[in-house]
C-alpha cells in the first residue's frame, strides 16, 4: 500500500472521528458554548496517556490503514466501526511505546539527525516518492500530523524504539537451529544416501572400554580401505554384519551426517564418536535431491528464524517492562 493511500484513508478517519478538525475551525457562533473535554485513558508509572493522544494515534495507526485498505470502498461507517474496534490494541501499543522509550532514555539511546535523514530517505524511496521533499508535501497536504516537525518528531520516537529493541532485545540464531530447520524442511524431499553402518559399542563405560572400542573401529576402517568386503571386515574384528540403509538429513548425529553427505560414493567415514560408542560408515550411493542445497538455503533460513526470534525477543522484552511498571488502563 502506498503511503499516500494511507494518508487518504486516515484523512477519512479524521473526518469521522473529528469532523471539526477535518473541515477546519467552525464559526465562532457555533463554538462559543462548546467545551472541549479530555480525559486520562491510561497511567504508565508517572506518565499519562490522554484520550486525545489515543484518538490521534488511532487516526494515524497502521492497524486502521491496513484494515481499510482491505475494503474496496470504505465508508465513514466502516472507518468509525474499525476505529472503535482497534482502540484497545492501539492503546496497548502506546503503553508499550512509552515503556520502551523510557528504557531507551535510561540507556541514553537517541535518534540522531543522521538517523532521521536515513529513515526519511528510506521511507521516501520505499513508498515511491522521488524525494524526501515530495514525501513532506504529501504529509503536510494530508493534514494528519499538523506540521512536518510533528511528523519527524513521531519518526524520532519510532527510531528510538527500534534502536532500543535492537540493542536490548537482540535475538540470536545458532548454526544448530539453522541446520535443524533445514533438516525438517527437506526431510521428505532432501538428498538420500545409501550406506553401510557399523556400530562399535565399548565393552565398558569407562576410558579403558572406550579406548578398546576406538581401536576396534580403527582396525575396521583399515580393512575396509584395503578393499576387504564389509561382511569379512566386520567378522575379522568381531562385529556383526553391517546394516545397509538409506538415510536422510536428521537420521544421524550432525557431525557424522555432514561427513557422510559430503563424502563420495565408496568412501569410508569414521570412526566418529556418538553417545553409543563409535560409528563407521561406508557410503554406497548418493541419490539426487530436489531440495535446495544447505549453503544456498542457509541465508534465507537465517532470515526466517531471525524474524521469529526477533518477534519473540521483542514480545518478552515488552512483557518484562510491563511486569516492572505500574499500568492503569482506564479506557
Amino acid at each position: 500500500m502506498q503511503v499516500s493511500r494511507a494518508f487518504a484513508l486516515a484523512v477519512l478517519a479524521l473526518a469521522v472521528l473529528d469532523p471539526v478538525a477535518a473541515r477546519g475551525a467552525a464559526p465562532a457562533a457555533e463554538t462559543a458554548d462548546r467545551v472541549v473535554l479530555d480525559r486520562i485513558v491510561a497511567v504508565v508509572d508517572d506518565e499519562v496517556i490522554l484520550e486525545s493522544d489515543l484518538d490521534r494515534e488511532v487516526q494515524r495507526s497502521e492497524r486502521l490503514a491496513n484494515a481499510l485498505s482491505a475494503l474496496p470502498n470504505p465508508t465513514e461507517a466502516d472507518v468509525a466501526r474499525i476505529a472503535e474496534e482497534i482502540r484497545p490494541a492501539v492503546l496497548d501499543d502506546l503503553v508499550d511505546q512509552l515503556l520502551v522509550l523510557d528504557e531507551g532514555a535510561r540507556f541514553q539511546i537517541q535518534a540522531t539527525d543522521a538517523d532521521l535523514e536515513r529513515y526519511l530517505q528510506n521511507l521516501a524511496t520505499g513508498h515511491g516518492y522521488a524525494t524526501v521533499e515530495a514525501l513532506r508535501e504529501d504529509v503536510e497536504r494530508s493534514g494528519i500530523y499538523g506540521t512536518w516537525e510533528d511528523y519527524t518528531n513521531d519518526l524520532r520516537k519510532q527510531i528510538v524504539v527500534y534502536k532500543t529493541l535492537a540493542t536490548l532485545a537482540a535475538p540470536t540464531v545458532s548454526e544448530a537451529q539453522i541446520r535443524a530447520y533445514y533438516r525438517s524442511m527437506t526431510k521428505d524431499v532432501g538428498a538420500r544416501v545409501v550406506v553401510e553402518r557399523f556400530r562399535v559399542a565399548p565393552p565398558s563405560d569407562d576410558p579403558t572400554g572406550r579406548n578398546a572400542a576406538f581401536a576396534t573401529a580403527q582396525r575396521l576402517v583399515a580393512r575396509l580401505r584395503r578393499g576387504v568386503s564389509a561382511e569379512d571386515a566386520a567378522r575379522e574384528v568381531g562385529l556383526p554384519p553391517p546394516k545397509r540403509e538409506e538415510i536422510r538429513r536428521g537420521d544421524m548425529v550432525v557431525e557424522l551426517e555432514d561427513a557422510v553427505f559430503a563424502a563420495k560414493d565408496g568412501s569410508i567415514v569414521g570412526p566418529v564418536e556418538t553417545g553409543r560408542g563409535f560409528e563407521v560408515v561406508r557410503v554406497i550411493e548418493h541419490k539426487a535431491s530436489e531440495a535446495v542445497p544447505f549453503e544456498e538455503a542457509k541465508e534465507r533460513i537465517t532470515e526466517v528464524l531471525y524474524a521469529k526470534a526477533a518477534e519473540k525477543a521483542e514480545r518478552e522484552f515488552k512483557q518484562g517492562l510491563r511486569a516492572r511498571a505500574h499500568i492503569d488502563i482506564r479506557l
